[in-house]
């Protein structure tokens, strides 16, 4: 009944069902249904368009096609991304997990491989473009790394080593509820230690400034005082 529901929905926006990142910035703005909600009642995308009649386009060829009239810019991950976000254009790590590597991206359009071990700078780059195309489907660590395993895209624990909790939270949509390790937790209060006094005053402070509530910190570590001992201990 749900997906009856979902298909009568999207009908009538069916020419905004293209990606799932470019989808889930429309739904948002018109409060329709996510891409992560839409895919758990269809099972996969790719089965989401097929039931509202959409055919799939050639997907490695459209993405040549876009990197071939834009051929002076396909240099670097870290040069591409930066002129496709100017330009609206797929980033770089569209190309990496349709092609396997960037320099197989590159092959296609017979252009010199860059240099086989990027910089830590270009890895952070490739780590954001993940989140901005498939941060919709971040409920917690468990359930991204088995999305990752099955899209081939880099496990939680990869994307760490790159980017802080604080830059993976602000890049995640909104509307998903992030889930924090004690270790994350931590950090936050760490940083924010003059706050950190009573549950009161933590949730004032922490609304106002975007930061997980008491309760967060509470649930993670039994009780409020708990916390304050593991946040305050050297």
């Amino acid at each position: 009944m749900r997906k009856e529901e979902y298909k009568k929905q999207l009908l009538k926006h069916k020419e905004h069902i293209t990606t799932v990142r470019n989808w889930d910035v429309y739904a948002r703005e018109h409060g329709l249904p996510s891409s992560h909600l839409l895919i758990t009642a269809f099972e996969s995308w790719k089965k989401v368009k097929e039931e509202i009649g959409i055919k799939e386009v050639d997907r490695e060829k459209e993405l040549i096609n876009i990197a071939s009239n834009h051929k002076n810019h396909f240099t670097t991950v870290n040069n591409w991304n930066n002129y496709a976000r100017e330009h609206n254009l797929p980033n770089a790590f569209t190309y990496i997990s349709h092609f396997d590597s960037w320099n197989s991206a590159k092959e296609k359009l017979n252009l010199s491989p860059t240099s086989p071990y990027p910089s830590k700078e270009e890895k952070k780059e490739e780590m954001i473009a993940v989140l901005k195309e498939h941060g919709s489907q971040y409920i917690d660590r468990t359930e991204w790394d088995k999305y990752a395993k099955t899209h081939n895209l880099p496990t939680y624990k990869t994307i760490r080593n790159y980017l802080t909790f604080e830059e993976v939270k602000a890049i995640i949509p909104k509307e998903i509820k992030y889930n924090y390790s004690k270790q994350e937790l931590i950090q936050i209060a760490r940083a924010h230690f003059e706050h950190f006094s009573s549950m009161g005053k933590w949730n004032q402070y922490a609304k106002e400034n975007g930061l997980p509530n008491a309760t967060t910190f509470y649930r993670k570590f039994g009780t409020w005082k708990q916390a304050k001992i593991e946040v305050f201990q050297k």
